[in-house]
């Protein structure tokens, strides 16, 4: 599904061999790294977070492909067993299948992963059937009580580098915006080509090497889903931002523009713990 396009300034560092090549979706290095994400690696680095030049490989978290449904087979056991994926590049294009040889991992994300089981017909069946989708299996928790994890902002005040003037405040600004999108609509590269939040690291906060026991005796309830799966996740952005919650229609239409071209209908409940399910 991916089409990687090379970096000279990070060749070295990436191995081809784990990269699709004439994919849909293109990945590679586009952005141009500002000095503060630089030094945010740098420091990751000196209290020795492993430094990753690609998260999305076996040595990382992996990205996620378009897949429309999960294939089961339902009549070799008591329980149905998933046996592949189909997958399309697009809404209205064909449907492709592919078939797994040993199993299927579904990891494709707290929104994602209860929305691809709905679309394969593992859910709650009185919802699968009122969207006409078939029931493989009768499952009433999928997609309930989605629980959002917190997110803590430290602010830092830069003078220099950070490109503020994306948001111009001054003439001189609006001409130095101008340059950018010219520089991006032509090269596609400069700063409007960033991502914003340019660097990251994914850590686990029992790791004896960052939380001395010594330092930090207390034993924390280990939540993941396995020993070296990361809890903690701190990322690099080239400025502030500010989300503030509001449950709002245009929230619920956010979420189904950034979710994709089959979008999830947002409903919470008196808790405010959010159900998905299929529009």
């Amino acid at each position: 599904m991916e089409k990687y396009v090379p970096n000279p300034e990070y060749n070295k560092e990436i191995d081809p061999r784990a990269k699709g090549f004439d994919g849909l979706v293109k990945v590679g290095y586009f952005t141009s790294l500002h000095p503060q994400c630089e030094d945010f690696v740098t420091s990751c680095t000196n209290v020795n977070i492993p430094f990753n030049p690609d998260f999305n490989t076996s040595k990382g978290t992996r990205g996620v492909s378009r897949v429309t449904r999960i294939l089961f087979d339902t009549e070799a056991g008591d329980a149905p067993r998933a046996i592949g994926v189909e997958f399309a590049k697009s809404k209205s294009s064909p449907r492709y299948r592919a078939y797994a040889q040993k199993e299927v991992i579904l990891s494709a994300g707290a929104i994602h992963s209860p929305h691809i089981l709905l679309l394969s017909g593992v859910g709650d069946s009185d919802h699968l059937k009122e969207v006409k989708v078939d029931v493989v299996h009768d499952l009433p928790s999928v997609g309930s009580r989605l629980v959002d994890h917190p997110v803590v902002d430290l602010t830092f005040k830069d003078k220099g580098t950070t490109p503020k003037f994306i948001r111009p405040h001054s003439l001189l600004e609006v001409f130095r915006l101008l340059s950018a999108a010219v520089l991006y609509l032509t090269t596609r590269t400069g700063t409007l080509s960033t991502n914003v939040a340019e660097a990251a690291a994914f850590i686990r906060s029992d790791d004896p090497r960052l939380f001395p026991p010594e330092e930090y005796p207390e034993k924390i309830n280990d939540t993941t889903s396995a020993e070296d799966s990361p809890d903690l996740e701190l990322f690099s952005t080239i400025f502030g931002y500010k989300v503030v919650y509001r449950p709002t229609v245009r929230e619920k239409k956010a979420y189904e523009l950034l979710i994709g071209p089959w979008p999830l209908h947002l409903s919470c409940s008196h808790n405010w713990a959010p159900r998905y399910t299929i529009k």
